[in-house]
């Protein structure tokens, strides 16, 4: 999306099924500085030496900000592969629950395949952890346990949620059936796109025997087809490929030009969504702005038709951040 303003330039960030703090430009770099989610004082010592299992660590010094990560999978157990572009070497991990359990973080373990991507053991006894909070030489990464368990058929895929394309992002996690995984850097996964006639790439946070967290940056509404459809590809490791439609929809604001203390309209495309559906905008102002209306819920048909979502003014000069959260409202 491509969005004119002067002098006040503002910087879309869309609220996703998982976030990564790389995705979001930010002018105050203060931003990141309470991304670390855990209590070091309490990380147990054994753990923090199950990390050491492995080849050793396979990343160098660090230049740029650590990385936050959160993905849902349908369940938290076996083995889960992690993409070591996102956490790096495991040092910790702080499982969470409700209520009690017999169960010690000890029984968690850590290893690493020979492409060195980190993984993580999670015994069966464990099963009913609602997640796990993990910190990683590059980063920390937070996965949540969806509980939506869905049947397969042989070659589908399905995503646990319906994806949704928010300014050129995609988060989603996909399911497949059941695999023996040896190489996880050999897998890949794309979304076609009808205008150019291609698969476009993304990356893969994390893997296990039956499904994948990915996200998508940068693309095209024209993955999503004129009924609604999107559709995946995954490549497997020895080099088949799956390819599956879903249900998917998009959105894109549009912000006009304009001045400082002057309020100018927001407005938005919907694609992939009857008109008769209704969607829910919820803006978050950020110092110096200021919304008309900030939660705004409109038929697609309201608001493909040009009519605003909401006005927006700012009394500060620069770049800015747009911080809102686009859902399908039921």
């Amino acid at each position: 999306m491509t969005i004119k303003t002067y002098p006040a330039k503002y910087l879309i960030y869309c609220t996703l099924l998982f976030l990564s703090s790389v995705t979001i430009g930010l002018a105050d770099a203060s931003m990141y500085e309470n991304l670390n989610i855990f209590d070091k004082n309490n990380t147990k010592q054994s753990l923090m030496a199950a990390g050491e299992k492995g080849n050793g660590s396979s990343v160098q010094t660090r230049s740029h900000l650590p990385l936050y990560t959160e993905i849902l999978l349908t369940s938290i157990s076996g083995e889960i592969y992690l993409n070591p572009k996102y956490i790096g070497r495991i040092i910790s991990v702080t499982p969470l629950r409700t209520g009690t359990s017999t169960s010690s973080e000890s029984e968690i373990e850590f290893n690493q395949t020979k492409d060195l991507w980190p993984v993580v053991i999670v015994p069966q006894s464990m099963s009913d952890l609602e997640g796990l909070n993990l910190t990683g030489e590059e980063g920390s990464m937070k996965i949540s346990r969806s509980g939506g368990e869905q049947a397969l058929e042989n070659n589908e895929l399905k995503s646990i949620t319906k994806p949704k394309i928010a300014f050129g992002q995609l988060s989603s996690t996909i399911l497949f059936t059941e695999t023996n995984v040896n190489n996880p850097s050999k897998f890949e996964i794309g979304v076609f796109d009808s205008k150019d006639n291609k698969f476009i790439n993304g990356d893969i946070i994390a893997l296990t025997n039956n499904q994948m967290a990915a996200k998508f940056e940068d693309l095209p509404l024209t993955v999503i087809s004129k009924d609604g459809k999107l559709r995946y590809s995954l490549k497997e490791q020895d080099g088949s490929f799956i390819n599956s439609d879903t249900d998917a929809w998009g959105c894109e604001l549009l912000i006009p030009d304009t001045e400082i203390g002057k309020s100018v309209p927001i407005k938005a495309q919907i694609f992939g969504l009857p008109d008769e559906s209704k969607v829910k905008f919820t803006f978050q102002p950020v110092e110096g702005q200021k919304f008309s209306l900030p939660v705004s819920t409109l038929s697609v048909k309201e608001i493909n038709s040009g009519e605003p979502i909401t006005m927006i003014s700012t009394s500060i000069n620069g770049n800015q951040l747009i911080s809102v959260t686009v859902e399908e409202a039921l």
